[in-house]
């Protein structure tokens, strides 16, 4: 359940939402506020397009973000499909109900999957012609949006994955490049944090908000050269106002993944089970490497693909939006 005090800092970000989206010229929206039934949490969901007949685009973003980070997005794909963007539980603009950090990684996803698929009934009540979705996930929202798309597959009719953590496993002795002495000081530092599950948001949030917002504006414009000034603030402030309300679905990437971003439950195995369309994609400057996903592709008993998108890193739908906006129009169509 939804605490007033939470209420109220879930509606501050409504005001650094709009910011972003209209930064980024993203036409007209619906935000509503999707009630589960179950919790009486809340998901967050931004609707973009006519609803009527159209194809819908579920947009699932990764860790530490928000739905507002596919603004560049909209103003094309929302022409010709229906299109969503939705916040997991426990993140973004969605509810903060209390997260096990200890839970195992089964119970973890089913935190974000279960709800995601409670959403998904709610919506089609508001939306008579939501039934089939296309999944565009990016990071771990890749990870989730994948098991989501295993456990429920009538529910989804594609998925593509953006950047996606957590397919290949970890090798066994695997260590890392080899970096300087204040690195590997640092990194140290960072793994003794992981293992006892603190997050970076837990952290910054010990330094208040307006410090927060400075760093965050700091970082947005330096990532993110190619915005506006004006549009890489409002994203900075986004990202402080999200990080800023208290600890949930933060906690489980700790839980999902291992130090060095490697899934404790990887998702190698498992995609030769899918029965839906798959198309991955990855920036070249990306931190990520898509050979490890292309590998996969054999194995797999539905059709896939791996692409390379140029001029993009990580956050591939920022850093060349036309470029992404194309190849997420080509693979639904195709």
């Amino acid at each position: 359940m939804v605490k007033k005090r939470e209420r109220k800092r879930l509606e501050n970000i409504v005001v650094a939402e709009r910011k972003v989206l209209k930064s980024c010229n993203a036409p007209a929206f619906e935000k509503r506020l999707v009630n589960l039934p179950s919790s009486g949490e809340l998901i967050n969901t931004l609707s973009f397009g006519n609803p009527s007949g159209a194809r819908h685009i579920v947009f699932l973003p990764g860790w530490g973000s928000g739905a507002a980070l596919f603004a560049k997005n909209v103003l094309p794909l929302s022409k010709t499909y229906r299109v969503h963007l939705v916040d997991w539980l426990g993140c973004g603009g969605s509810s903060r109900p209390n997260f096990n950090r200890n839970a195992e990684p089964e119970e973890a996803s089913l935190f974000f999957i279960s709800s995601l698929s409670e959403w998904a009934s709610e919506f089609r009540k508001l939306e008579p012609s939501f039934k089939r979705f296309s999944i565009v996930g990016h990071s771990l929202g890749g990870y989730l949006g994948t098991l989501f798309a295993l456990k429920f597959p009538q529910n989804v009719d594609r998925l593509m994955l953006v950047s996606p953590v957590g397919i290949p496993a970890r090798p066994v002795n695997w260590k890392g490049p080899r970096r300087a002495l204040y690195q590997r000081v640092l990194l140290g530092m960072m793994k003794i944090l992981w293992d006892r599950n603190k997050s970076p948001q837990s952290l910054a949030r010990t330094l208040g908000s307006g410090t927060m917002t400075w760093l965050c504006k700091r970082y947005a414009n330096y990532r993110f050269p190619s915005l506006e000034p004006s549009a890489a603030d409002a994203l900075g402030t986004y990202f402080a106002e999200i990080s800023m309300l208290p600890g949930s679905g933060e906690y489980g990437m700790n839980t999902i993944l291992q130090f060095g971003a490697w899934a404790r439950k990887p998702l190698k195995d498992r995609l030769p089970s899918l029965t839906v369309p798959v198309s991955m994609i990855y920036g070249e400057r990306d931190w990520m490497d898509w050979r490890l996903a292309a590998e996969v592709i054999p194995s797999m008993n539905t059709k896939a693909s791996v692409g390379v998108l140029e001029d993009a890193g990580h956050f591939l739908f920022l850093d060349n939006p036309s470029g992404f906006n194309q190849w997420l129009d080509k693979e639904l169509r195709d």
